[in-house]
């Protein structure tokens, strides 16, 4: 139940202070499974270009409508994105008659892209609109905030070392602009 386990994860984080912290950083983003071959099954990558990958095999994304749906979707990880922001990211002020569908149509086919080398479902269908659903390893941008964090906490602690570490591992994730390439005025 990922509810009592975030309850948990804050439980910890509350009654050891700095330590806490760390832990739930590494719990969250699976820090402690780099390089030791357990690592996400599908990853996300918006620090520079954007890129997915799964099973560390880079996939060939769609059009741009594609990529600035997938993007949309990905700045707003884990939460509810309306169909009308969607539309608004592809195609401004400006819908043609056919968006909705067409918007329906990334979306069918990003689950199609992912679903086809991987077993794992990432965008749900809500009432209010859609959710890419990532955890915190397989989102550059999610593990460059927990870095940041840690890194945070490290100096607070005076654990100079630890916190420039941190720093530079953070850096090392972003490869250029954010999402560079997208052509998008909501992005």
């Amino acid at each position: 139940n990922p509810r009592s386990r975030k309850s948990w994860l804050a439980e910890c984080h509350h009654i050891v202070g700095y330590w806490g912290n760390a832990l739930l950083v590494i719990l969250r983003t699976g820090i402690w499974t780099r390089g030791t071959g357990v690592e996400p099954v599908v990853e996300f990558k918006i620090l520079g270009p954007l890129e997915i990958s799964v099973r560390e095999k880079r996939l060939k994304l769609g059009g741009a409508r594609q990529q600035v749906v997938l993007a949309t979707l990905l700045l707003s990880a884990n939460r509810v994105v309306t169909l009308d922001r969607l539309l608004e990211a592809v195609y401004g002020e400006d819908l043609p008659p056919t968006a909705r569908s067409q918007a329906q149509i990334s979306i069918s086919s990003l689950r199609r892209l992912v679903t086809s080398r991987s077993r794992e479902t990432v965008i749900s269908t809500h009432p209010q609109g859609y959710v890419l659903e990532v955890g915190g390893e397989q989102l550059d941008l999610q593990q460059f905030e927990e870095l940041i964090t840690v890194a945070h906490a490290a100096r607070d602690a005076r654990q100079l070392d630890h916190a420039v570490a941190c720093y530079r591992d953070a850096l090392r994730l972003w490869r250029g602009p954010a999402l560079d390439g997208i052509d998008s005025q909501l992005i």
